[in-house]
């Protein structure tokens, strides 16, 4: 379960014509290496295979060429021995920007009930910043654009895996809901809010409940 929809939780624009896609088809179709690098990164298109069948179509010396204004001059026996096909998928591997996923790991605890609420705000911020800093500038570009970023996909699970270490605490240990609700006020952020707002609405739901049973007994 996913307590955020990717495609709401970020405006979006709408562009009737996105000439930007074209575009960058025409790019791959030149000759300006650089401009080619900044398309595979940026990814303008909704087809991830659009770089490589278009590069997998042109001569083999431009190929050869594209990847060895990539590679340093130590490269160039490496480059020579490639088929065309590798070269294309070595462009392309040269040309994107690296990402690394980090799960979320603050997990609510007894042993954070010895911390204020103002303590335990400073640790989910700071958790949820360093997630925050790990997708680079144009993914959430291309996100607001309307593309599929699987970095903002993998960043929004990770505050829903917030909310189910949350939910599972306070439905485990109520007399902490008071403190998490002044969480929340420090936690202003529309994630935390949305966060915090349904871990302990659920959470008070489950006591009721859990009460009326008792009672009925």
């Amino acid at each position: 379960m996913s307590l955020f929809k990717p495609t709401a939780e970020v405006p979006q624009f709408v562009f009737e014509f996105k000439y930007w896609e074209g575009e960058a088809t025409t790019i791959l179709m030149a000759y300006d290496v650089r401009e080619i690098q900044r398309v595979i990164r940026y990814r303008p298109f909704c087809d991830p295979n659009l770089p490589a069948s278009i590069l997998q179509t042109r001569d083999e010396r431009i190929v050869e060429r594209f990847l060895l204004a990539l590679a340093t001059p130590r490269e160039a026996a490496f480059v020579a021995q490639l088929s065309q096909n590798e070269k294309v998928n070595e462009i392309i591997r040269r040309s994107r920007a690296s990402a690394t996923f980090v799960p979320w790991d603050w997990i609510p605890s007894l042993q954070c009930s010895e911390l204020d609420s103002q303590a335990i705000a400073t640790e989910i911020n700071a958790r949820s910043h360093h997630q925050f800093g790990r997708i680079p500038f144009e993914e959430w570009v291309r996100y607001s654009l309307g593309f599929r970023v699987i970095a903002v996909e993998w960043f929004l699970q990770q505050h829903t895996n917030l909310y189910n270490h949350l939910l599972n605490y306070l439905t485990a240990s109520r007399d902490e809901i008071e403190k998490y609700v002044e969480v929340e006020k420090v936690c202003f952020t529309k994630v935390f809010t949305k966060i915090f707002k349904q871990a302990n609405s659920l959470s008070y739901s489950f006591f009721k409940a859990r009460a009326r049973s008792l009672i009925e007994l």
